[in-house]
């Protein structure tokens, strides 16, 4: 594996924070392509990256870019920031403004050539003790940015994710949590199930999987609905 230049210094990274939130426009694509790397050593570069890139990409030469992320040292970190590029933009911006077609053309041609990493890796190096009850959790529900390009993480690096919440996780990881939680609990709200998933996944897509659940049982309406799944025969 070719080794970064150099490991980012807190001082590093307060320039970087200031180049990419005082920036009239997209900084240079050799720029980009280091913060890129850096962002491994720290969750809050690649969210105000992300949202530069979200800003700033109908800007942004894809050819210029693809040719240096090639060579980088990461570059499935790519398909990660650009994962959640695209759902930001979605998040924030309307139908009108953003033009999720020409994105995914645009997302293409950076990524030509990028294939997920090897070994499945922690995105954040050093966030997790190997073998530790967390890193047992984030290798069982890695979001799809992570685990569509190899890595194990659970981080949406979107500024107030929470505030609108979307389905970032798939359904096997889903319906393994909703196993758990009910075999744990006497009954379950929606919202209980929303927070087992730490707000990563939307409340229309936790009411279906609730509701497909097999066996399952409820109570009440709207809000106030309750669930819950019997025991197996055996289990009584």
């Amino acid at each position: 594996m070719k080794g970064l230049v150099n490991i980012p210094t807190p001082s590093d990274l307060e320039v970087a924070y200031s180049e990419l939130q005082n920036s009239g426009g997209p900084l240079a694509a050799v720029r980009l392509v280091t913060l890129a790397e850096w962002t491994r050593f720290d969750p809050r570069l690649g969210e105000l990256l992300i949202s530069h890139v979200g800003d700033h990409w109908h800007d942004i030469d894809p050819m210029k870019l693809n040719q240096l992320i090639v060579g980088s040292t990461w570059p499935a970190v790519w398909g990660v920031l650009l994962s959640q590029t695209l759902l930001r933009n979605r998040i924030n911006q309307s139908q009108k403004t953003f033009d999720k077609n020409r994105f995914a053309h645009w997302q293409k041609l950076v990524l030509a050539g990028v294939a997920p990493t090897k070994g499945r890796p922690q995105f954040f190096i050093g966030l997790l003790r190997p073998g530790s009850p967390l890193m047992a959790k984030y290798a069982t529900r890695s979001t799809r940015a992570f685990e569509n390009w190899g890595f194990i993480g659970q981080e949406v690096m979107i500024n107030k994710f929470a505030a609108h919440p979307q389905t970032v996780l798939d359904r096997k990881h889903r319906m393994r949590a909703l196993s758990e939680l009910l075999k744990n609990s006497s009954h379950i709200t929606v919202d209980d199930y929303i927070h087992a998933l730490d707000y990563k996944v939307s409340r229309r897509q936790a009411q279906r999987d609730i509701q497909s659940f097999p066996g399952i049982k409820s109570k009440g309406h709207t809000r106030n609905r309750v669930f819950w799944a019997p025991a197996p025969s055996g289990c009584r």
